[in-house]
């Protein structure tokens, strides 16, 4: 049971899942000012490279975008964005892809990954119940599990939590309370 009350109020209507196009989305942590510059920065970019060449950009394509944003910006003297990032998406040619990047421009193609806090208390719950091929409902389910586990083990009062789905349909949203 969990009798503890937490002191922390996290501000739950921060959007930190940024759409980049009709079927990717790139979730970030860190600095607010990284995730507000670099976030802006790769939506442009995607949606002016769309225009400019009548092509969307795969989901693969859009991560090694990213990794050499990340990596020329570690060797500027205007210096590193302090961000860790998750891209999602869904390509007709490769299916569903998750990509981890950090904030050293390290890339990582993931069947499932979590960010800040969260992978000290979810992976093992992730490495348990996953498995290839879920459905939109199991996949919800393995979400719910793991803001359990969150809210079991992090004295932080967090009410709601937005998770956005993107697959062939393209993204929607589900709150989570």
């Amino acid at each position: 049971s969990t009798n503890a009350r937490s002191v922390v109020v996290m501000k739950d209507d921060l959007d930190k899942i940024k759409v980049l196009d009709d079927h990717k989305i790139l979730a970030m942590a860190g600095e607010v000012n990284s995730i507000a510059d670099l976030s802006e920065y790769v939506q442009k970019n995607v949606m002016l490279y769309s225009l400019r060449t009548s092509i969307n950009l795969s989901t693969a394509a859009v991560a090694n975008f990213m990794r050499g944003v990340i990596a020329k910006a570690i060797r500027s003297r205007g210096g590193a964005f302090q961000t860790n990032m998750i891209l999602a998406g869904f390509d007709e040619a490769d299916g569903p892809s998750v990509f981890f990047l950090d904030y050293l421009g390290t890339l990582h193609k993931l069947n499932y990954t979590a960010q800040g806090l969260a992978p000290l208390f979810v992976m093992s719950t992730m490495d348990r119940h996953w498995k290839e091929g879920m459905d939109v409902d199991e996949a919800i389910q393995l979400v719910k599990m793991c803001i359990s586990e969150v809210r079991k083990r992090v004295l932080v009062q967090q009410f709601k939590y937005t998770v956005k789905i993107v697959d062939k349909d393209g993204i929607r949203v589900l709150d989570i309370e």
